[in-house]
């Protein structure tokens, strides 16, 4: 596994909601390369993940900031969330290191999707009772749960498909200002 999540089995949110409320979860790189990691949630006009996306260098921590939004009303006691996240994490190879985010997960799920891990996490709402509940600040905990499946046929090290790799992804930038740049010319 290249990252290390804490806490280590839910995200928990302590009432009151109305005010909005935060939880922290960290990611600790545990490999000798870099790895990027993406947060991804089943209800995202509810919460505010900062950052959402980015990378970590080799052994390296960070923090991320997991933001409830305030709602109108409290929900009611004993109320079971089913929100949860998904992180998603990949060692980047050397080629991969100069990308920017928003072009590099594009080429990570076409080319290497078999080799990015998952890690679910569930959220639970603390009452405010809650014997388990951190009176200082909301804490975090994450289930990490590695993606079974099998590396691709590929050599992890990059060799004999770098160069595919990495012309994809200068056809995919190129496109991609080709559209801003058409678009600009329609808007003149």
């Amino acid at each position: 596994m290249s990252v290390k999540l804490d806490p280590s089995s839910q995200l928990s949110f302590q009432r009151p909601f109305t005010n909005g409320c935060m939880a922290t979860l960290t990611i600790t790189s545990r490999d000798d390369a870099t790895v990027a990691f993406k947060v991804k949630t089943t209800a995202p006009m509810q919460y505010c993940v900062r950052p959402n996306s980015g990378t970590i260098g080799p052994h390296e921590t960070i923090n991320l900031e997991i933001v409830l939004q305030s709602m109108k009303t409290d929900l009611p006691l004993g109320y079971e969330c089913k929100d949860k996240f998904l992180v998603q994490s990949i060692k980047l190879l050397p080629v991969e290191l100069d990308l920017p985010l928003d072009y590099l997960w594009p080429a990570v799920e076409k080319y290497r999707k078999d080799q990015v891990q998952y890690h679910k996490l569930s959220c639970a709402f603390l009452d405010p009772d809650d014997p388990t509940a951190d009176t200082t600040t909301s804490t975090t905990a994450v289930r990490a749960a590695t993606s079974g499946s099998a590396y691709s046929a590929m050599d992890t090290s990059g060799a004999g498909w770098g160069t595919a790799f990495a012309e994809a992804v200068g056809k995919l930038v190129r496109r991609r200002v080709a559209s801003r740049v058409s678009g600009q010319d329609q808007c003149s």
